[in-house]
């Protein structure tokens, strides 16, 4: 699987940039605590499978006191990297 970032002057990509494991650990323990999550083969065909050639795309939204991350289609990445290049800076 292919990761593409959309939007390299998105502020929050740069404020977390080489943090990928520090945001893994806390990304795990929110959702199982202290259980292990494995990610196999099956796994990473599945998620090729269901968003196609382009592959899925993290979201990756800072806000106020948190950050979120969610899962979308290329297209829907696009246009909100778009969106957010004509927007910079605005509210």
């Amino acid at each position: 699987m292919t990761v593409k970032v959309l939007n390299p002057d998105s502020m929050v990509l740069q404020q977390v940039d080489g943090q990928w494991q520090k945001l893994a650990a806390l990304i795990v323990w929110k959702l199982c605590g202290e259980k292990s999550v494995e990610i196999t083969v099956a796994d990473m065909q599945s998620i090729e499978k269901q968003f196609g050639a382009e592959g899925p795309v993290l979201l990756t939204h800072g806000h106020t006191e948190s950050i979120e991350f969610r899962v979308i289609t290329a297209e829907r990445g696009r246009v909100l990297a778009e969106f957010e290049a004509k927007n910079r800076g605005h509210a």
